[in-house]
């Protein structure tokens, strides 16, 4: 019981830390793409 308590906690933190990363890279991908279409725009 006790080894399956730690495997669903660490299956919950990795679940959110890659949830996170994938947030930040959204983002990231955001800005970026938003940033290109404004170079393309305003050479």
């Amino acid at each position: 019981m006790n080894k399956q308590l730690n495997g669903t906690r660490h299956y919950t933190s990795t679940s959110l830390t890659m949830r996170k990363s994938l947030t930040e890279w959204k983002v990231l991908r955001h800005y970026s793409v938003s940033n290109w279409e404004n170079h393309q725009h305003h050479p």
